[in-house]
């Protein structure tokens, strides 16, 4: 089994869950970049590569100071569609189609252990993305899960509100009828657990790799369970 952790109180123990422990959860939603498949997969810098294109086209400046607006956007607005929506009168829904539609997804790998699992998981299962509607669909497929995901919700869902607004995730909570405290919510960004924390939804943090989770040896409040594999995580949740 790979490293764990399943937090009480104070203290950190190596351990996952059984399916038992979190048998008042109905609804399971995932992140997707970086959560659904490791950060290792290089599908980031192709994303950020992507963006940082796309403000180049469309704002006219160097790519040096297209990846110092991207940092400057996602500090103060959120995320880059939204400091864009801000300071400039950009189309939002075609500057993320765009961002998304072409990206060369090779480093993407089936996963059919993850599509096992899900499939074994009783209740309903969704992905958030703060990307686009169609990013999500194209990862699940290209990972094989696709047909056991029972909803896709991406930026323009929120009219590009993003993670970690509260306002995001009450969408999303209304848009599928979902009771906050009957879900379990899978994100790699500390953010984003926190703020659905608040609203009573268990959280599982995916760490990087095995390293960083070996840092943590106190998880913070919000953070319910964390792995550095959450194919195995989710077996073990199963077995």
């Amino acid at each position: 089994m790979k490293n764990t952790i399943a937090k009480t109180q104070s203290f950190s123990i190596i351990s996952a869950p059984n399916i038992k422990d979190l048998a008042e959860v109905k609804y399971w939603i995932f992140d997707i970049d970086d959560t659904l498949y490791p950060k290792s997969s290089g599908l980031d810098k192709i994303i950020q590569d992507s963006i940082t294109a796309h403000i180049c086209k469309y704002l006219g400046v160097d790519e040096e100071k297209a990846r110092e607006l991207c940092v400057e956007y996602y500090h103060q607005y959120g995320s880059t569609i939204c400091g864009l929506m801000q300071t400039t009168d950009i189309k939002p829904r075609k500057f993320v189609r765009e961002v998304h539609q072409n990206l060369d997804l090779s480093c993407i790998r089936p996963n059919p252990r993850m599509n096992a699992a899900i499939a074994k998981i009783p209740g309903r299962k969704y992905v958030f993305t703060n990307g686009s509607y169609c990013h999500g669909l194209r990862i699940c497929k290209k990972l094989g899960i696709e047909k056991n995901i029972d909803g896709f919700f991406g930026a323009q869902s929120t009219n590009f509100i993003p993670k970690p607004d509260p306002r995001a995730f009450k969408e999303f909570f209304e848009r599928y009828r979902i009771d906050p405290e009957a879900a379990i919510f899978f994100d790699d960004s500390f953010r984003n657990l926190e703020s659905i924390h608040k609203m009573g939804t268990k959280t599982v943090w995916v760490a990087e790799s095995e390293q960083e989770l070996d840092n943590y040896k106190i998880l913070p409040a919000y953070v319910d369970y964390a792995t550095a594999d959450i194919t195995s995580w989710l077996e073990d949740l199963i077995s």
